[in-house]
Parts: C-alpha cells; sequence; structure tokens
C-alpha cells in the first residue's frame, strides 16, 4: 500500500484502489494491521491516508476516501450518505486513557477550556459531561503550544497520542478521563468511533 494526496478523483467504486483513512493514533495500529492484512490476502488494492479523526471525518464524507474509522458523532451527522461496517469500534467501558479533559483546577472552577482540533465525539462528550458537572465554561479552539493554553485556559481537551503524552508528563495536576466520567454518569460503554464507508463506494 502506498499513502498518497487525497482528493475526489479516483474513487474506489470507479475500479481505482480503495482509499482507506488511517488515524495516527497508536491506540489504532492494531486495527489497521490487522485490516491491511486482510486487504492484502484478499488482493484488493488499496492506498492509505493519514490525518486525524476530525481530518478522515471531512475526508470520507467530501468523498476525498472510501472507508475509514469515523468519529461516531461525525458517523450520526453523515448516515443517510455512509455505511456502517459492522463489529469494529472503538469504544470502551470505563477508562479509555487517551480521551483527557486536563485542567488547572478542580471542576467547579473550570472558566475556560481549550478543545484540540482532532477530536469530534470527544467535543459533544465533554459538552454533556459539562453539563452532568454543573458547570458551563467557555469552549475555545485550541491555539499555540501547551505553554500558552495553560497561561490562557484553565482546562484542556486532548485526545489520542497527545493526551496519553499530557498524562505521562504530569502536566496538569487534575485530569478527568471522559470514558470514566461517561460510565459514572450513565453505567453505559461508550463508542467513540466507528467504521464507515462511503455508501456509493
Amino acid at each position: 500500500m502506498t499513502t498518497p494526496d487525497a482528493g475526489p478523483a479516483a474513487p474506489g467504486a470507479g475500479g481505482g484502489p480503495v482509499r482507506v483513512g488511517r488515524i495516527e493514533f497508536v491506540n489504532c495500529f492494531p486495527l489497521y494491521h490487522h485490516f491491511e492484512d486482510e486487504l492484502e490476502a484478499s488482493g484488493v488494492s488499496a492506498v492509505v491516508v493519514e490525518g486525524h479523526p476530525a481530518a478522515l471525518n471531512g475526508m470520507l464524507v467530501d468523498g476525498a476516501i472510501d472507508l475509514t474509522l469515523s468519529s461516531s458523532i461525525a458517523y450520526a451527522r453523515a448516515a443517510d450518505r455512509l455505511a456502517l461496517l459492522p463489529h469494529v469500534s472503538i469504544s470502551s467501558f470505563g477508562a479509555v486513557d487517551s480521551i483527557q479533559l486536563f485542567t488547572r483546577a478542580p471542576l467547579p472552577d473550570v472558566r475556560r477550556i481549550a478543545l484540540t482540533e482532532k477530536s469530534a465525539t470527544s467535543i459533544c462528550l465533554l459538552k454533556v459531561l459539562c453539563r452532568e458537572w454543573g458547570i458551563a465554561p467557555e469552549f475555545v479552539p485550541r491555539e499555540g503550544p501547551l505553554t500558552e493554553v495553560l497561561a490562557s485556559c484553565d482546562g484542556l481537551l486532548l485526545i489520542g497520542d497527545d493526551a496519553l503524552h499530557v498524562l505521562r508528563d504530569q502536566v496538569y495536576p487534575y485530569h478527568y478521563d471522559l470514558g470514566q466520567e461517561w460510565k459514572r454518569v450513565t453505567g453505559l460503554p461508550m463508542v467513540y468511533a466507528v467504521c464507515a464507508a462511503r455508501a456509493d463506494a
């Protein structure tokens, strides 16, 4: 497989290779390793387009790729144009580690939260949890390096490898695992991403 520049030309349905979006996070590697092995064993020609979840969500809806792990909220918003592949998801029943709200103060004192640009589902989940926590912070896009975010915001939402690195380095005195908080509030598992394809691919 190769990693081409994504674009609307050469759709998988048109006889060309299937364009597969691959999330560039460590927790996705096992899924893609198995999937790519299966494609090669089946003789299916495919190219891989790497990106973070929010970018790949847009590429799938716009027709730049044919298949990807998609944020569950992004799939729900475009379900009429997408096909859900069964038995594949990124989910947790409790702590997930790679989706964290980091704060400089306890939750009741959090006034401003910077949001990662890489997520869709996690941002929606955080807003739901804030209502459950009884707080109404201002949400702003993350801009600049971590030092600037620390100076301007009480909290920071991160996902994937970014979250794991900040968690390891203990940059913030408080952190809240969104999977754990969702289980505490609802008693239910959380589905962060599903495997989706364009219905016309």
